[in-house]
């Protein structure tokens, strides 16, 4: 029964030897992933600038799907604004 244990026990130092070399790779093929998505991205930015901005305007209607957020027109932000500046200015604000 002795043996069985130590056998059991260079099973499990292998299997988490080769649990961390695998971590290893995978964190290895992620940053090597998102390198190569940020220097093509920067590619384009700085280039066409296409890619760029269709990645940017997907987020940006992912996050209002997911925050329900009404964009408001430059005529009523405006207005919204300038009355906070007043009223804060009526006041000694800053």
């Amino acid at each position: 029964m002795h043996g069985t244990m130590n056998v059991k026990k260079k099973d499990y130092i292998e299997y988490k030897r080769h649990r961390a070399i695998v971590r290893k790779m995978t964190r290895r093929q992620r940053r090597d992933g998102w390198d190569k998505f940020v220097k093509t991205l920067e590619r384009d930015i700085t280039g066409t600038q296409r890619r760029g901005f269709k990645i940017f305007k997907q987020l940006q209607l992912q996050e209002r799907d997911k925050l329900k957020i009404d964009p408001i027109t430059k005529a009523e932000g405006k207005e919204y604004y300038g009355k906070l500046w007043n009223k804060q200015g009526s006041r000694g604000e800053e």
